[in-house]
């Protein structure tokens, strides 16, 4: 199944799936975030580190063109895999709601309401209506 051009939205999120990077940083005073202190909450350092990552990257991908050809494939393949993963989610909501409306009678149907009435004794006494 080919991909329409009106469907295809390549997200960051398609592409950085899978892909790790390991950035080592030297900061003199470093302020960390959360509970746990393990994300580096220094602004002026995230700067540095997308424009360097952002420059050596795209050097990187020139010299390598086969690199890039991989991301572009994984990335399509995890585009294709959310665009699946959205038809089945609709299908679904799509085929209980019809579920739904098969399980219900409709005017022409005989409807037989089952009662359960208390004895004084204890027990039920089943009928129909």
């Amino acid at each position: 199944m080919g991909l329409q051009e009106k469907e295809m939205n390549l997200s960051g999120e398609h592409v950085r799936e899978g892909l790790t990077c390991i950035i080592s940083v030297k900061v003199p005073n470093p302020e960390f975030e959360g509970q746990t202190k393990t994300r580096l909450g220094n602004p002026e350092v995230r700067k540095v580190v997308e424009q360097c990552l952002q420059e050596y990257l795209t050097e990187y991908l020139e010299l390598h063109p086969d690199a890039m050809d991989s991301i572009l494939s994984k990335s399509l393949n995890a585009l294709k895999a959310a665009m699946e993963a959205k038809r089945a989610r609709e299908l679904i909501y799509r085929d209980s709601d019809m579920e739904l409306v098969r399980v219900l009678p409709s005017a022409e149907d005989e409807v037989n309401v089952a009662c359960f009435h208390p004895l004084p004794g204890g027990g039920l006494v089943y009928g129909t209506n």
